[in-house]
Order: C-alpha cells, then sequence, then structure tokens
C-alpha cells in the first residue's frame, strides 16, 4: 500500500513538473509540413504568431487559428524539447478550377471533392470548369456546377480533357479537337462517361475526321 502511494506521489510530482515546464519554456520556432511537404506561406505566416509565447498558450493559438482555416482538413501539435512546435496538418486538395465566363476574372475558384471553395488563385494543373455563377470563399457551390465538376474531372482523367463550359444545364467540352460532347447535369456519372466512351472508341475505330457532336441528354445518345 506504502509503494502504490509512492508511486502515485511520483505521478503526480512529474505531472506537476511537465506542467510547470509547459508554462515556463518559451517557444522559439514552429515548423510546419502536410501531406505535399512544406505548408503554403499563408498558414506559416499565422502559426508563427505562437512563437515567443509559452508551449500552452502556443498551442493554444495555433488550435484557434488553424480551426479558422478552410483548406485544413485536420491537425497535429506536438511540442519537442527544447522550445520547438512541430505541427502536421492534411490539407484539402482542389480538384478543379472554376472559371468566370461573366466577369472573366483571371483568378480561379478552386473547390474540393466536397464542392467547397478553398480558395481564389492560380489554376495550377487543374482542369478549368468555366460557369456563369460566382462563388465565394468557404461556401460550397451548387449541386448541378458540382455534377459538372465530377463530369470534367472523369473526362480530365480518361482523355486529358483540360476545360469544358457548364451553362443551361448541360457540360459542353471537346476531346480530340472534333468530338464535342454533351452532358445532363443529371444521372448516373459513371454510367454518362461509360456510354460516351463506348461512342467515343467507335468513332476513333471507324477513324471519324469531320467534326461530331455527341450529345449525351437523351437515353439514345443522338450523334450529329
Amino acid at each position: 500500500m506504502r509503494f502504490v502511494r509512492i508511486l502515485l506521489l511520483l505521478f503526480l510530482c512529474l505531472v506537476f513538473i511537465w506542467f510547470t515546464l509547459k508554462k515556463a519554456v518559451i517557444i522559439k520556432e514552429v515548423s510546419c509540413s502536410n501531406q505535399f511537404g512544406s505548408c503554403s506561406n499563408i498558414i506559416l505566416e499565422k502559426i508563427k504568431s505562437a512563437e515567443g509565447k509559452n508551449v500552452l498558450d502556443a498551442k493554444k493559438i495555433i488550435k484557434q487559428d488553424l480551426e479558422k482555416e478552410i483548406i485544413v482538413a485536420n491537425f497535429t501539435s506536438r511540442f519537442r524539447l527544447p522550445n520547438k512546435i512541430v505541427v502536421y496538418l492534411v490539407e484539402k486538395k482542389p480538384i478543379i478550377a472554376i472559371g468566370d465566363t461573366v466577369l472573366h476574372d483571371q483568378k480561379f475558384t478552386l473547390i474540393d471533392k466536397e464542392g467547397l471553395v478553398l480558395d481564389k488563385g492560380e489554376k495550377g494543373n487543374l482542369p478549368i470548369l468555366m460557369s456563369n455563377k460566382a462563388f465565394q470563399i468557404g461556401e460550397k457551390i451548387d449541386d448541378k456546377t458540382l455534377f459538372a465538376a465530377f463530369l470534367l474531372q472523369k473526362l480530365n482523367q480518361m482523355y486529358e480533357v483540360k476545360m469544358a463550359t457548364v451553362d443551361n444545364n448541360q457540360l459542353e467540352s471537346t476531346l480530340d479537337g472534333s468530338v464535342s460532347v454533351i452532358f445532363p447535369l443529371e444521372g448516373d456519372q459513371d454510367f454518362l462517361i461509360g456510354s460516351f466512351n463506348a461512342i467515343f472508341s467507335r468513332l476513333i475505330t471507324q477513324q471519324q475526321r469531320s467534326k461530331i457532336e455527341v450529345d449525351m441528354r437523351f437515353k439514345n445518345p443522338v450523334i450529329r
């Protein structure tokens, strides 16, 4: 019994020392990495404000700042002796860049797989979905635009399509410079893409060179 009390007292002493250490140690460096490598400059600037604070306050500041960031899916922060906090986070990844057909804004609206607007900026290597709708950072795009975005993503993966336009409840794009395709903004995406792939493969086999339009909005696709 006496041995158990000694162990308990020792444990409480260690806990006291640990919390005292966290209040006494001043953080000199905060580092950050994500699943792609180093964190973006925007994230780094925010969490650097934790430097110069004690461990408890620094971790609190980091938590508050990162929880406000739309682009951050989740994160962890760990204290490392003698005076450093290491942050690892998972960033949401944009899948499509939406371009503005009305204002012709040079900045693209970047959305993730959930349809959440993550940022406005350069398109990078993302496929571009041209739209006459404007979206704000932090909001979700409408279901039809998201449906169009998923279709474009599949077209990009299969045929390296770089751009498509969504308008009048349809998605339009051009493949191989000669085949235009029109998709509806509802239905089974895999079925639509699979059906079009069968038609497109047949057209390629037949070595069609003239301009062709494939309209997938009908039960039986129309080829013009």
